[in-house]
């Protein structure tokens, strides 16, 4: 039988992504998000249900704790995919994805399935966030990143950085402080300070923090203003200082 998300994840509702090259389906193992039935909103830990899109023909294999059973899949075009579970046709609408995460919405339904990479599910069980929560940030912040306008930032050559030129990187700073919440607080500062400047990360930060990273890395996390004030900034040192104790300082207000 085959089990669904459903209310949980309201904001994939105004989503619809093209999917108009199946190469994303076929290019990894996808593992089903499930809910753990006795402890509501959580990932369930006792239940591991993998899905494999293979073509030539469209074989769909299915493995549920180790047990893998034969389906199949089609792609009907116009964002509709049809997958046959058990002798059941179940038509889905492609709703979101990216490398790691693939949303599909049960054709007429509020209903999901929700899925995501090996490396994604091993950063969910390492974070026990709720479920809503991981959606909120891999989802929310993506459609927020699409929807906002393009930047344009100037500082002169020795201005000093002050908060209430830039109210837009406040509002910023306000919704990163909502999001960071559900992460863990080691080397949260120097994560997301050192991307923000240079795009990159100490390897002991990944292992420490890894779906922080991984989450800046996709651009899951919005930090954009963040990022164009750095780079707009990188001749002048005061600012940037500056900058950098602010950051710290909002960031610090959470833990």
């Amino acid at each position: 039988m085959l089990q669904f998300l459903s209310d949980i994840i309201p904001s994939l509702v105004r989503l619809n992504e093209r999917l108009d090259n199946t190469t994303i389906l076929k290019s990894k193992d996808w593992i089903q998000v499930l809910e753990d039935p006795e402890n509501r909103g959580y990932l369930n830990l006792s239940t591991k249900i993998s899905y494999n899109f293979r073509e030539n023909p469209n074989t769909l294999r299915i493995t549920e704790n180790g047990i893998t059973r034969r389906s199949s899949w089609e792609y009907l075009g116009d964002n509709k995919i049809e997958l046959e579970i058990e002798g059941t046709y179940y038509k889905f609408i492609h709703k979101f994805h990216d490398n790691n995460k693939l949303a599909l919405m049960l054709d007429g339904s509020d209903k999901y399935i929700f899925l995501i990479s090996e490396t994604e599910y091993q950063s969910l069980l390492n974070n026990q966030f709720r479920i809503n929560q991981y959606i909120e940030i891999n989802i929310s912040s993506y459609t927020n990143r699409q929807t906002s306008p393009t930047l344009n930032i100037s500082i002169s050559e020795n201005e000093s950085f002050d908060i209430n030129n830039f109210p837009s990187f406040l509002d910023e700073m306000n919704n990163l402080k909502i999001t960071l919440e559900q992460f863990p607080i080691n080397k949260l500062e120097d994560i997301i300070t050192s991307f923000a400047k240079n795009h990159s990360f100490k390897t002991s930060w990944i292992n420490e923090n890894p779906t922080l990273c991984e989450g800046l890395k996709e651009g899951l996390i919005d930090i954009r203003i963040m990022e164009q004030l750095f780079k707009v900034s990188k001749d002048n040192s005061r600012f940037q200082s500056q900058l950098l104790i602010f950051i710290n300082k909002v960031l610090r207000l959470r833990q």
